[in-house]
């Protein structure tokens, strides 16, 4: 509650400026069953839905408000899987809360930007746009990113980017899970945007209380850096139209964060045989566990690599399926298994 009253305390001296245009709304719904298959034995399936309605609201030329509520109710399928990096970004624990609720300053034609409120850090930060058809999290951000401020759990924040010419800069402070700053997340990123690929150089810094899983060796602060460059392909095929890619790499301080490195690389198509209602895309992804994080435990593997296949048809504006299928090599909280073959069928409902 103490969060709620915060976030909107903070909207409610810009709502009076509120211009005569009405708000738009906005909702979803997204639904996950999965059925992984290893070969010692067969996992339970796993059914999840995470929906959320959103408002927007302009309150002048330059200022527009938005909020959002969502909600996760179902199975949390990596728990069944027990992989670190998470096979599907909708995987958390189940709740219900308000998940927006910032303001938003655009000026000179878009090249400054100024974000206050609540709001997912990951919407703005450490996110290759060409990965956002996978489902698997890590194609969402590094991994490595061991803080970050996003899904399930956003928190206050303020973020501010300015774009010159060919390079941007963005800059963002968040606050820790219950609001009150005593904990803070730090994040800057310097971008180089071509013609043939944007390039993103990262890092971040956490101050606050980090603790060892197994030693409960503690400390005040961790850090981190990641990169992640993305583009078109200068080709197109009779089966694949205007390819696009990406990569991306995370590094974080050993002692006192569970992924040490993050690679990750992927192409897709959003016009598969020209066909702007089918799309696919492949991927993988590898994660290199820190030894200091968990010293001594036989129980988590040294490492973790998963590759992904989907193919997304959209049936109408608003409903798209897609079927996903990903192969796991060495789940890290299950060393025992030398594999696991999940597959995904996901369900979009975009209002």
């Amino acid at each position: 509650m103490q969060k709620q009253l915060a976030v909107t305390a903070l909207l409610l001296p810009f709502a009076v400026q509120a211009t005569d245009k009405p708000p738009s709304y906005s909702a979803f719904v997204t639904t996950d069953g999965s059925k992984p298959f290893t070969t010692e034995k067969t996992p339970e399936a796993s059914l999840r839905s995470y929906a959320g309605v959103a408002l927007r609201y302009s309150l002048s030329d330059n200022w527009q408000a938005y909020g959002s509520v969502h909600t996760l109710q179902g199975d949390n399928g990596a728990e069944i899987t027990q992989d670190i990096q998470v096979y599907s970004n909708i995987d958390a624990g189940a709740f219900t809360g308000i998940y927006d609720a910032w303001l938003e300053g655009s000026f000179h034609d878009g090249a400054a930007r100024i974000k206050l409120g609540q709001f997912d850090a990951n919407s703005e930060f450490a996110v290759p746009e060409y990965a956002s058809d996978f489902i698997h999290s890590s194609m969402g951000f590094s991994p490595t990113i061991t803080f970050l401020p996003t899904y399930p759990s956003p928190t206050i924040g303020a973020s501010a980017h300015a774009a010159m010419g060919e390079v941007s800069v963005s800059l963002g402070l968040f606050s820790d899970e219950d609001n009150r700053f005593e904990q803070v997340f730090s994040i800057g990123e310097l971008t180089w945007d071509t013609s043939l690929a944007a390039i993103t150089l990262g890092a971040w810094q956490f101050d606050g209380d980090v603790q060892q899983e197994a030693t409960g060796l503690s400390d005040t602060q961790t850090f981190g850096t990641y990169l992640v460059a993305e583009g078109a392909l200068p080709v197109s095929g009779s089966i694949l139209s205007a390819p696009r890619w990406f990569a991306q790499v995370g590094w974080a301080e050993h002692q006192f964060n569970p992924v040490r490195l993050h690679l990750g690389a992927g192409i897709s198509t959003t016009s598969l045989m020209h066909n702007p209602n089918h799309s696919a895309g492949l991927a993988i992804t590898h994660v290199e566990v820190a030894a200091d994080y968990y010293p001594g435990q036989a129980s988590v593997a040294d490492s973790e690599t998963t590759i992904e296949l989907f193919y997304q048809y959209q049936l109408s504006e608003q409903v798209a399926i897609k079927p996903d299928v990903q192969l796991i090599f060495s789940p890290a909280f299950a060393p025992g298994h030398d594999r696991t073959l999940v597959a995904t069928l996901r369900l979009d409902i975009q209002i």
